[in-house]
């Protein structure tokens, strides 16, 4: 039985596929204004079904989290764009 979410290959996502994911992620905080801690999210409106995506890689260092919820300040916003250039 196949595990979800893998593809043919079985093996690890692209570096491509990894950073489109981020970016898709990324997008998702802007779209919902989630770069303060009053407009924090939870995982389910971010689309996330376990936090793992939100504490490992480069979103580790700058996504933050308040009472169980998610935000993207624009600082980690600029240091996420600075260092995928």
């Amino acid at each position: 039985m196949a595990r979800r979410g893998m593809r043919g290959g079985g093996g690890r996502a692209s570096p491509e596929e990894r950073k489109r994911r981020l970016m898709q992620l990324v997008e998702k905080f802007r779209s919902l204004g989630a770069t303060s801690p009053e407009k924090a999210v939870t995982l389910e409106q971010l689309g996330v079904r376990r936090d793992r995506a939100l504490r490992r890689g480069p979103l580790a260092s700058v996504v933050k989290e308040k009472e169980g919820k998610f935000y993207l300040p624009e600082e980690g916003l600029k240091q996420l764009e600075k260092s995928m250039a």
